[in-house]
C-alpha cells in the first residue's frame, strides 16, 4: 500500500483507490445527522495496526480516504508517516 501511495491523489475514483490499496478494511457512507438529508460522501479505512477491537484514533495505525458523493477522493490522511493529500476544507467549496 505504501508503495502505491504516490499513484493516487485528490480526484482518484473509488476503483483507482481499490486498485492501488486493495479492498478497504472498513467502508462507510457519510450522512448528516439530520433526517432525510442526502449522502455527503464516503470513507474507506485501511488499517496497518489495530491493537484493540474498538476504534481508537490514537492507537490505530491507518489511512482514511474520504470521497465526494460522486466518488472522487477529496482527502487522504493517516498516521503511518505518509503525507496528507487534500483536506476537509475542500468540502466547503
Amino acid at each position: 500500500m505504501k508503495d502505491n501511495y504516490d499513484h493516487v491523489g485528490i480526484g482518484s475514483s473509488k476503483n483507482e483507490i481499490i486498485e492501488a490499496f486493495g479492498l478497504p478494511d472498513f467502508e462507510e457512507e457519510l450522512s448528516p445527522k439530520e433526517p432525510n438529508r442526502p449522502c455527503t460522501g464516503y470513507e474507506f479505512r485501511y488499517y496497518f495496526e489495530k491493537p484493540e477491537e474498538m476504534t481508537n484514533e490514537l492507537n490505530d495505525k491507518a489511512i482514511a480516504v474520504f470521497f465526494t458523493p460522486s466518488g472522487e477522493a477529496e482527502w487522504i490522511v493517516g498516521n503511518v508517516g505518509l503525507a496528507e493529500k487534500g483536506g476537509p476544507a475542500r468540502r466547503l467549496k
